[in-house]
């Protein structure tokens, strides 16, 4: 095997194996003329890229390291932590670069040409190079793939702050793509940053919810038993935006021809003009939005929710009830235990859970209405939300001008200007546009599946075609739909009333194991700074880490110590060390030990009272639903 062929697999399987999205290798080995390598005059190779436009150097025809050294020194990153980097070619730019990083810098490499690609593989061995970096490499993939991949990449799960920087001959080539790819990545990052935030602020109260919710676990049935059972049957999802108040009221004639789906701030305005969903999810945590599912009257609808609901909505919903699970760390940890009840996902809004729903239910097509996200009309809600109350009240006081009113109030909110779908501006936040942006990514995952927007207002664009409601009730609900498997059975399931010992035995070794680091770690760096006392420290996160379901949690729950301490540690081992770096790894290991023993310690806490107020695990008997 010549260097270029080893060093093409070797890096091949090590980018491989990380966050990166890559075509297969078999795709990345193939020749074509239109990609050749050729020497430069100093003997390195540089790339010939034969197009429409004629031949391009990708790189120097004279020396191609000393540009790439050019460029790398010429790029202002600024305070940026994440590099986007647009075109690798052969990588000379990239190799000077990572020589003057700081460890904890993360990249993102777009290549849209896989041959190029393979080039870059087999120019030289990467591995080592690229070792102290996180990153992702996304090649030879059209931008809705790469949308797609972008929040299966792990670091996307701490806040960055990010720095385009462009090879120039590349982004020639094609340069639609990549500026559709730019935009792509940093929409993301700037609408996930919403999602890092809020659990930032919230994930203790989420995991006290989800630990006051064990016993739903154990009671009751999961919505997976409903995947796949609506296949090429039409889903209606409903939201509480604006423009329902226009076009809800045809709801009511279709309840038996398609399958409807609230969010739970749109039942109790459904339930006004007549209209009871068949389905209602839930999916924020937070104990205001208990409100929206209280006081309802029985119902045969049936309360799709996660663990981490408020446990109140689950005890006063007058109906049946399916449980779901999110990807996220304490439900991943009790599916253990409990089994899995079908995993949604809900990123950061319950229309983007509504949406991934009725894509595991097979839904086709998937209608919305109610869907604006964007106050449409200068409206917040439409008619009958818990709100409302206070909106008349306020809309009184404005009397007689209730335009009036709308304007300040929405005034005061930090609303952005947007086009709606149909091409007038419209008043959003940021939160909501990123709602739409994630919708249209879920839905472009699936072109198999029709999608159509007949809330006749808002920002929700392609793939979802616009229509009036009417005219889609009319050319899509024809056939009669049977909704009886939407009630779980009438048994439920027993548990096993053992399953929190086992759980808090769990805990409780991880908490030893954490004390006993501690307590290990100043005669550890005694020894003094050598390769084995390092191996040593790297034993204990090993031990740690080994229990990767109880560290994940640790993770959630804990995210900023986990973010400096990872920092701390790269920046240790992977640059020049001052005299007494041994101390500071056994300080950084400290500072996390204490923070994840002090967290475990309240886990344990909360499990506890949970326990003691009889609020999960006790053997349930067969009753009914």
């Amino acid at each position: 095997m010549n260097g270029h062929a080893q060093f093409l697999r070797q890096n091949y399987q090590a980018l491989a194996g990380g966050s990166s999205l890559l075509p297969p290798i078999d795709e990345i080995e193939q020749g074509t003329e239109c990609v050749r390598q050729v020497t430069a005059r100093n003997g390195d190779p540089t790339l010939l890229v034969r197009s429409a436009a004629g031949d391009l150097y990708l790189h120097s025809s004279y020396n191609p390291l000393d540009e790439g050294r050019l460029l790398a020194e010429d790029f202002d990153r600024g305070e940026a932590d994440l590099i986007v980097l647009l075109g690798c070619g052969l990588g000379y730019h990239l190799e000077s670069l990572l020589a003057s990083l700081s460890p904890d810098v993360a990249l993102v490499v777009i290549e849209r040409d896989p041959q190029i690609f393979s080039h870059f593989l087999g120019r030289r061995d990467w591995r080592d190079l690229l070792k102290p970096f996180d990153y992702s490499f996304i090649v030879g993939a059209d931008v809705p793939r790469l949308r797609a991949h972008l929040p299966r990449v792990p670091f996307f799960t701490r806040p960055l702050k990010p720095a385009t920087w462009s090879h120039a001959p590349s982004v020639r080539i094609a340069s639609e793509f990549y500026a559709e790819a730019e935009r792509a990545v940093l929409v993301f990052l700037r609408d996930n940053l919403i999602n890092i935030q809020t659990l930032l602020a919230h994930a203790p109260v989420f995991f006290e919810n989800v630990i006051a919710n064990m016993q739903l676990l154990v009671t009751h049935h999961g919505v997976r038993d409903l995947f796949g059972r609506f296949s090429g049957q039409p889903i209606i999802l409903v939201g509480a935006g604006p423009s329902l108040d226009l076009n809800g009221h045809l709801l009511r004639r279709v309840h038996d021809r398609a399958l409807i789906v609230a969010a739970d701030t749109a039942i109790k305005p459904l339930l006004q003009i007549g209209v009871e969903p068949h389905l209602v999810v839930a999916s924020d945590p937070m104990a205001v939005n208990a409100a929206h599912l209280a006081g309802l009257p029985p119902l045969s609808s049936v309360l799709v929710g996660e663990p981490s609901l408020n446990p109140s909505i689950f005890s006063g919903f007058p109906g049946d009830i399916r449980i779901y699970t999110l990807d996220e760390a304490p439900q991943r940890l009790l599916a253990e235990y409990f089994g899995e009840k079908g995993t949604l996902s809900a990123w950061g809004s319950v229309s983007t859970c509504a949406l991934d729903l009725a894509l595991k239910l097979g839904g086709d097509p998937i209608i919305f209405t109610g869907q604006d996200l964007a106050y449409t009309g200068s409206r917040v809600y439409c008619s009958g939300t818990v709100y409302e109350a206070a909106e008349l009240e306020g809309m009184q006081r404005w009397a007689p001008n209730p335009d009036a009113y709308w304007a300040a109030r929405i005034g005061s909110m930090n609303t952005i200007d947007v086009t709606a779908i149909d091409g007038r501006p419209t008043r959003t936040i940021a939160a909501m546009r990123g709602y739409a942006s994630h919708m249209q990514q879920q839905m472009r995952s699936h072109p198999d599946r029709q999608f159509i927007n007949a809330t006749e207002g808002g920002i929700l664009g392609p793939p979802a075609v616009p229509m009036p409601l009417a005219q889609v009730l009319r050319l899509y609900l024809r056939e009669p739909l049977d909704v009886a498997s939407l009630r779980p059975p009438a048994e439920q399931r027993s548990g096993d009333g053992d399953s929190a010992d086992a759980l808090v035995a769990r805990l409780c070794a991880s908490r030893a194991f954490l004390a006993d680091a501690i307590e290990r770690l100043p005669r550890l760096a005694a020894r003094g700074p050598s390769a084995e006392t390092l191996a040593r420290f790297e034993d204990f996160d090993r031990t740690l880490k080994k229990d990767v379901r109880v560290y994940d949690l640790y993770a959630l729950l804990e995210r900023p110590a986990v973010w400096r301490f990872e920092r701390v540690m790269k920046r240790l081992i992977w640059t020049r060390r001052g005299a007494g770096w041994i101390d500071e790894v056994a300080a950084a290991y400290r500072e996390l030990y204490e923070a994840l023993g002090t967290r475990c310690g309240w886990i344990l806490d909360v499990l506890d009272r949970c326990r003691d107020r009889g609020e999960s695990l006790t053997r349930p008997t067969a009753s009914s639903s």
